[in-house]
This record gives structure tokens, sequence and C-alpha cells, in this order.
């Protein structure tokens, strides 16, 4: 299947990426409950998504995901500016390849297989340095060699694994649960990538 929704790619990504890696975040999916006209580009649904959580004049009000997200990383989700400066660092996609019509949606089987291919072309394309996939549910899907879990004092979910590109060079991949699920405590995920990936949240 081809890639029907484009990364988000930040206009630093290439330049000076986040503290100097390359960084994708990868979520399951989106949703919207009111749906969309036929003459809606879906190409554009992250980067419309990444347009509107820089927007965001009141972050409390709004997506779980995103802020922790940007927390996690090192900066504040409260004020503009500094989102501006994250989102503008790193890339962000959904595997899944479809719009669901609500939250906590539970995506059609073959949804998974679909996103397969996709996801394959924008990780050869952005080559990042690591993958941060934010859910638990996609990681059985996702190809990846090497699949271990990171032991964790706290006691914390956290699984890595490995992507090889065609040329020899390696993207890692790192797992953990989505951010509004229960039990998420993004000190912990933290943690876990200070130690794993130093230096990557500053």
């Amino acid at each position: 299947m081809t890639r029907k929704i484009d990364p988000h790619i930040g206009h630093s990504y290439w330049s000076d990426g986040l503290r100097g890696f390359k960084v994708l975040i990868l979520g399951e999916s989106s949703y919207n409950p009111n749906g969309y006209p036929d003459t809606y580009d879906i190409s554009k649904q992250c980067s419309h998504l990444i347009r509107d959580v820089i927007g965001w004049d009141d972050y409390r009000q709004k997506g779980m995901f995103y802020s922790r997200v940007t927390r996690i990383l090192g900066f504040d989700p409260k004020n503009k500016e500094t989102r501006i400066d994250f989102w503008s660092r790193v890339s962000f996609c959904n595997y899944l390849q479809v719009i669901l019509p609500r939250p906590r949606e539970v995506p059609p089987g073959e949804a998974w297989i679909n996103g397969r291919q996709p996801f394959f072309q924008t990780v050869r394309e952005l080559k990042p340095d690591y993958v941060l996939v934010f859910s638990k549910r996609l990681w059985p899907h996702l190809p990846k060699s090497d699949d271990v879990s990171i032991l964790t004092k706290s006691g914390t979910y956290a699984r890595q694994a490995r992507f090889e590109h065609d040329d020899a060079s390696v993207t890692r991949v790192l797992n953990f649960k989505h951010p509004s699920s229960r039990g998420f405590a993004w000190q912990r995920i933290r943690e876990v990538l200070d130690t794993t990936v130093p230096g990557l949240c500053g």
C-alpha cells in the first residue's frame, strides 16, 4: 500500500534536529468525529495536527499525547514559542493510514497490515536516529529486529529494537505506552530516555 498520510517534518529536522539527533515521533492514529469533506487533503493530516498543536493557547484543554511528548523531551508545552521550537526540530507521523471516527476506536484489522509499507517508506526517507513509538498496542505490528525489554527500576514499560537500512545504517526504535493511558508518568519515560539516549532530553 502506498502512503496516504505524509509525515510532518520540522524545518530544522535535517539541519539541527533535536539536540543533534534526528527523531521521528510515531503515534498510532488520529481521529475526527465530524469527518472531513471530500475535498480534504488527507496527505496533510499530520501537518494539520502539528499546526493545531503549535497554535494552542491553552494546552491544558488539548491533546495529552502532544503535551506529554513535548514535556518528556525537555520542552514546555505551556509556552507557544517553545512548542514551535520543539515541533520544528522533529518529525511526526501516525502508523495507521486511516482517520478513525472517535478516540479509542479499535482500528480495523487490515489497517495494521496496510500501515507497514508506508512506515517503511517514511523511515527510509527520514532515516531518523531514533523512532519514539508511543503506543504499546502498535508495537507487535511494527517491523523491527532485536526486540528486547528495557529494564527499569520503576517497572516502567519500555522496549527497544532496531530498523536496519539497506546502506547498513541503523535506526533505533524505542517503545512506550500511549501518553493518555492509565498510569502513564512522563517523568519515568524521561528517566528511561536519559539512560538509554543520554543528551536527548536536555
